[in-house]
């Protein structure tokens, strides 16, 4: 009995000692560090030297108008109308490649531009445009509508028409409301490249430092059973 119970259990030298090897990182911590801040260094001049940055315009949108048409094929889906009009808006931005997120509307480019003045001047023109043809499409639904007999005119759905046909031609022209409105229009460089290379540089230094703490630690227990 006190034979069995003076045997220790064997340990298996394969086994990972977890509280070992947090000294052993512990210890080598100066190492990994090194490493952590040469691959940021490389991260960093990858980003500012070789790769080809890229920029966008950016302007803050809102939707202010929105033709009679949009209503009947959406009916009062928000998004839906809004996206009916954004449609337009960017057909005529002339093939611009242009981005619609958060309420933003951006240009996508290669190169930084001198300045703005060009892209703001292409997003106020084109929403002018879009002004003007509401104003057309509700004049001519007022006028389609005086041209119907009387006992239609009556009817709900001609007058809501009507209505909403005057409405869209007194603000546009009388309180000169925009079919948009832009606004904010600035030079965003894009970060997401730089942010993302200077994450996989962080990691990868971390984890060739851990590797050299670990190998270095390895042989030198080598070395010491041999001896």
């Amino acid at each position: 009995m006190k034979d069995i119970e003076g045997r220790k259990p064997c340990q298996n030298d394969d086994e990972i000692d977890f509280i070992e090897l947090a000294v052993t990182l512990w210890k080598g911590r100066i190492v990994i560090l090194t490493f952590v801040v040469l691959f940021c260094a490389v991260g960093f001049f990858y980003n500012e030297k070789i790769v080809k940055k890229s920029y966008f315009v950016e302007s803050v949108y809102e939707l202010n108008l929105y033709p009679l048409s949009s209503l009947k094929f959406c009916g009062m889906n928000k998004g839906c109308v809004e996206s009916l009009v954004l449609d337009k808006y960017i057909n005529l931005l002339s093939g611009e490649p242009v981005n619609l997120k958060n309420s933003t509307i951006s240009f996508n480019m290669s190169a930084k531009p001198d300045s703005v003045d060009v892209y703001a001047s292409k997003l106020n023109k084109a929403n002018e445009v879009l002004t003007l043809s509401f104003l057309q499409a509700s004049n001519s639904n007022l006028m389609v509508a005086n041209s119907l007999p009387s006992d239609f005119k009556g009817t709900d759905v001609v007058a809501g028409s009507v209505l909403q046909a005057k409405q869209m031609i007194y603000d546009i022209e009388q309180n000169d409301i925009k079919a948009l409105t832009i606004k904010n229009t600035h030079i965003v460089e894009s970060q997401s490249k730089k942010t993302l290379v200077l994450v996989i540089s962080f990691l990868m230094g971390g984890m060739f430092g851990v590797f050299i703490v670990i190998l270095k630690k390895f042989f030198m227990d080598f070395k010491a059973r041999r001896h």
